[in-house]
């Protein structure tokens, strides 16, 4: 899956030919889909047919996102302390939505 490429500014670029990878402009606006995407086909050719994570950001947004399209079907746990965007923002193909739980995940300590 291609991203576009965006000649760097000349400040940073130092006189050279530097050309940046614009991950900002996939749908997930994070990389992180691109570690995603490979382990969930792997795990789809293996046959196995579900995936469970826990993250409060990029991490389950691309664990679904690549699921969704591997044809895997999942859940991604986070804190409720976790916000509403983030909690709601999951592909649906295959996936539930986000679930809140209360855990030591939350890693709120009171005293």
């Amino acid at each position: 899956m291609a991203t576009p490429l965006a000649r760097a500014p000349s400040a940073l670029a130092a006189g050279r030919n530097l050309w940046l990878t614009r991950e900002d402009r996939h749908e997930l606006g994070a990389f992180t889909w691109r570690g995603a995407l490979p382990v969930l086909a792997r795990f789809a050719a293996e046959g196995r047919a579900a995936v469970v994570t826990a993250s409060t950001g990029n991490h389950g947004a691309a664990t679904a996102w690549a699921g969704s399209r591997a044809g895997i079907a999942g859940q991604v746990f986070a804190g409720v302390n976790t916000d509403l965007y983030t909690r709601t923002s999951r592909p649906s193909a295959g996936w539930s939505s986000t679930r809140a739980i209360a855990s030591a995940y939350n890693c709120t300590c009171r005293r």
